[in-house]
């Protein structure tokens, strides 16, 4: 099986990590029985025990919704970086690339009731607003903000909807063969070379 499994990983702590802090997921779905995939980008967070997403009315997930649930698979693309033998050549003789990667597998569900559309949607602005006003000190927009019309029009424009996961597959490759005293070279050069999402989510992994 492939990533090998010393690079499979079903830590909880990280796994979340990768989507509270890279929460744009590759979506994934079979669409028309077309032979391909659609893929697309869409934000989620996770709320109740499951993702919660938002997108355009228009888009070709929210048309497949409308008919029924959807089998759906998502991507979180955490931090990835090159790993240089210079970082440290004791074990680290060859050069490598680190990555940071979940595969979500689940069943997406569209909301249509508008109380709950506007309560889920008042969840997820309040979650990033509240993000911002945390890293820069801004004040949170709020959705209380819209008036009448503009709520109503934002409801028509957009499909909120909710996923069921059924199964977590972290793929991390994160210099877990490497000893602790490697890893701590490697992540004192990645914050060196400003890569410091790279370095935390590797010490992250080895605890």
């Amino acid at each position: 099986m492939y990533p090998p499994a010393h690079y499979q990983s079903d830590n909880t702590a990280l796994l979340n990590t990768l989507v509270a802090e890279f929460p744009l997921a590759t979506v994934m779905f079979q669409q028309d029985n077309s032979g391909w995939p659609h893929i697309s980008h869409l934000p989620f967070i996770w709320h109740d025990g499951k993702l919660l997403g938002h997108l355009s009315r228009a888009h070709p997930l929210a048309l497949e919704l409308n008919r029924q649930e959807t089998t759906i698979k998502l991507i979180f693309n955490g931090p990835d970086g090159y790993i240089s033998p210079n970082y440290s050549q004791q074990e680290q003789k060859v050069p490598t690339w680190n990555y940071a990667k979940l595969v979500v597998d689940g069943s997406a569900k569209s909301v249509s009731e508008p109380q709950e559309k506007i309560a889920l949607m008042t969840v997820i602005s309040d979650h990033f607003e509240h993000q911002l006003a945390q890293q820069f000190a801004t004040q949170p927009w709020l959705m209380s903000a819209l008036s009448t019309p503009n709520l109503s029009a934002m409801l028509n424009a957009i499909s909120v909807f909710t996923i069921e996961v059924t199964a977590l597959h972290g793929h991390l490759k994160l210099s877990q063969n490497k000893s602790a005293v490697t890893v701590g070279k490697i992540c004192q050069q990645l914050t060196k070379h400003q890569q410091p999402a790279l370095a935390r989510i590797i010490k992250m992994a080895q605890a």
